[in-house]
């Protein structure tokens, strides 16, 4: 007779699925941008686009985007109230207290944040 007792609890598939996804989007960090412009303009986001860690070697890829185009493809903006569009980039080291959002590209116009404080809902709102 064992000392021991060992539990087995057998998950359906949907709630494996999920748990499994909030495990993965926990990890993520999750960036609002706000753009304002009194004119019509064109925005689009390059995959070549990091978080950066200010203490450390670390960046963090561009993992999903919504509600803007990913370079070459615009989109067109024509409204003079704030444009808002989201991205989502792999997690940052624990130990990381500030980082910069950097869109690395050819010619004018790339995405700059710089000094962003890490919080702990990794869920971040920055507006130019």
């Amino acid at each position: 007779m064992s000392d021991s007792i060992k539990y087995s609890i057998e998950l359906d598939t949907e709630t494996a699925t999920l748990a499994a996804d909030a495990v993965a989007v926990e990890s993520q960090v999750v960036v609002h941008v706000s753009i304002w412009s009194s004119e019509p303009v064109n925005l689009r986001i390059w995959g070549s686009t990091y978080l950066f860690d200010q203490h450390s070697n670390h960046h963090s890829k561009l993992v999903h985007f919504e509600n803007i185009s990913l370079a070459p493809t615009w989109t067109p903006v024509h409204t003079a109230k704030p444009y808002k569009f989201t991205l989502l980039f792999e997690g940052l080291p624990k130990s990381c207290i500030q980082f910069d959002l950097i869109e690395i590209a050819l010619g004018e116009g790339c995405f700059e944040f710089k000094n962003i404080t890490r919080n702990q809902s990794d869920v971040y709102y920055v507006e130019s």
